[in-house]
């Protein structure tokens, strides 16, 4: 497996919001998990025999249940049905001198394959050899299922039809679902050169939204998007950006991420505000890591900038793609790292008061 590049030199090395994203998927594995819609546990995915599996976590009951074995795919993000009760991935296999191919999986709470898609014709394979590639999947209130598989597809559940929406993404980022609340489409970045935002529908009408957006390292993988009515806020540390995705505007303002106490050990790679806390969990990267674990240059930081506190959960970890994944409810958040000369990696679930929810190895039954 390749190693993934850090965060910010990744966006500064590709600089436009899709290109990075394409950049994120050839640079290394970014594993994520997949919300429940009631914010009470999450699925996710780690490495089996052929593909990955797919293991469900309770947060109150801390048990975690290997639900499916090996999917057979690399679906890296899966996703969650909008009632909770199905979970879908997607193969993507690449195989020499023949055209890749897509098929959808969708799965019960159980394990159980209850639907499997046709096998739709994909890319013209440009590889030399025959493999698994990776897929990001979200779920459309709608019984549609947005595929992210070099290009971005319109999954039809109901009738086993997909359609493409080339150049370009549905909003990324688990949990950032993209789906307006009305269900008649989702926010995309397009293009990349530059990229700009978009709403599109379910046949993949893309409509423009006007607006420049935002430079810098921490987009869009910084900003955490919610919906109020036909308006997408995607608040970051360096702004806010109201997406009015019927009057197809985008407003930008002052960011109201709370400013974070100096002299932690390093610089701030990214961060998640609870919104209805002062709590903020930061990941620091220091410039020069210890010899003796010279892969291991970040910590994980919980401060509440408003009553001058801090306190370090993880002192000294690898968090090369510093990705959070907010609950529903966003009175949760989950971030993935590793450990050590053999890359443990470990899974840590914190809640809007500070109190860590969680922290075990994923795969193993250890826990903290």
């Amino acid at each position: 497996m390749l190693r993934p590049l850090p965060f910010g030199r990744r966006a500064r090395l590709c600089g436009l919001a899709v290109v990075a994203f394409s950049s994120l998927l050839l640079s290394g594995c970014v594993l994520g998990v997949a919300w429940l819609p009631d914010s009470s546990g999450f699925f996710y995915a780690e490495k089996a025999k052929e593909g990955l599996s797919l293991t469900r976590f309770d947060v109150a009951t801390k048990k975690r249940t290997v639900v499916v074995e090996d999917t057979k795919t690399m679906t890296l993000w899966p996703a969650v049905s909008p009632d909770g009760k199905q979970i879908a991935v997607a193969r993507w296999w690449t195989e020499k001198g023949k055209r890749d191919t897509l098929q959808v999986i969708i799965y019960d709470l159980e394990g159980k394959a209850v639907k499997r898609s046709k096998v739709f014709p994909w890319v013209e394979s440009k590889k030399d050899k025959s493999e698994l590639d990776m897929t990001f999947l979200a779920w459309g209130t709608r019984g549609q299922v947005l595929v992210w598989a070099k290009d971005t597809a319109i999954y039809d559940v109901a009738r086993d039809r997909i359609e493409k929406l080339p150049g370009g993404m549905a909003f990324p980022g688990s949990s950032n679902n993209p789906v307006r609340p009305d269900g008649k489409g989702f926010l995309a970045l397009m293009g990349d050169k530059p990229s700009h935002l978009a709403f599109v529908d379910w046949a993949g009408k893309e409509t423009k939204i006007e607006g420049d957006l935002p430079e810098g390292d921490d987009f869009p993988w910084g900003y955490t998007l919610t919906w109020q009515k036909d308006v997408a806020v995607l608040a970051g540390r360096s702004a806010t950006l109201r997406v009015d995705t019927d009057k197809k505007k985008l407003k930008k303002e002052a960011s109201t991420f709370p400013k974070l106490l100096p002299g932690a050990d390093g610089k701030v790679e990214a961060a998640f505000a609870f919104p209805n806390s002062k709590h903020v969990v930061c990941v620091f990267r220091r410039e020069k890591a210890d010899p003796a674990r010279p892969n291991e240059r970040d910590s994980i930081e919980l401060q509440n900038p408003a009553a001058e506190t801090r306190k370090v959960i993880v002192p000294t970890c690898d968090v090369s793609q510093a990705i959070f994944f907010p609950s529903p409810d966003r009175k949760k958040v989950v971030l993935r790292y590793q450990e050590g000369v053999v890359k443990n990696e470990r899974i840590l679930v914190i809640d809007e008061t500070g109190k860590v929810l969680a922290h075990f190895l994923a795969g193993g039954h250890e826990e903290d």
